[in-house]
């Protein structure tokens, strides 16, 4: 009677274990499926390419308001962020500008973009730069690393251009060292925003410090 007893508890034994194993495979199974599945789908979102809202419209075509000097870029590209960037600047109040227009350029997958709005006494610009590979925004670092530029040698240029362009005011020395400095401070703090040309030129959006602040447009020449 002892001898049955313990085959029974052997076979019982060996069944947990076989059951513990397949459940142990079947949970396997469920998750690499899972992680395959979860991988693909972070890949799809990495690399989905833009897709344009309208397919025989350029990726920007003029957006006309009743004023004909007002031209707003619009976006052609399907995406929540650009929708925002889009709308703002179609229900901006633009009232009081002379004149708006754009330019665009294609660069391999680098769209880049200059919405340029002209007022009574001043001139704003708006820069967006785009990858038509992910539908993403471009900071300036990234537009760089994109075209195999060095940061710190562009930074050095537009300080360089920034000096030229304080001189032909002839300040004095101690205020044109104080208005450089200002300028160089506030480019360290808060960068600065580049439009690619469509072949490759660069330029680049700074402000410029000194008895007022100028938002200057620079061509960068890369030798």
């Amino acid at each position: 009677m002892k001898k049955l007893w313990i085959k029974i508890w052997v076979y019982i034994v060996i069944l947990l274990i076989i059951i513990l194993t397949i459940l142990g495979m079947m949970f396997l199974s469920n998750n690499v499926n899972i992680s395959f599945r979860n991988a693909e789908i972070v890949n799809k979102i990495i690399n989905e390419k833009a897709s344009k809202i309208k397919e025989d419209y350029p990726w920007v075509y003029a957006y006309k308001k009743d004023n004909k000097q007002i031209l707003i870029p619009y976006i052609n590209i399907n995406s929540k962020l650009i929708k925002k960037i889009n709308d703002e600047n179609t229900k901006e109040n633009l009232e009081n500008v002379k004149q708006a227009s754009y330019l665009y350029s294609i660069n391999n997958d680098l769209l880049s973009i200059i919405y340029t709005k002209e007022y009574e006494n001043k001139i704003e610009y708006k820069i967006y730069n785009i990858s038509l590979k992910t539908s993403k925004l471009m900071n300036s670092q990234d537009v760089l690393t994109y075209l195999n530029l060095n940061y710190d040698d562009i930074y050095n240029k537009i300080l360089l251009s920034c000096e030229l362009y304080l001189k032909k005011y002839n300040y004095t020395q101690e205020l044109f060292d104080m208005y450089l400095g200002d300028t160089n401070n506030n480019m360290r703090e808060n960068g600065f925003e580049i439009y690619i040309g469509s072949n490759q030129e660069l330029y680049v959006l700074v402000d410029v410090f000194h008895d007022k602040i100028d938002t200057v447009l620079i061509p960068i020449v890369e030798k």
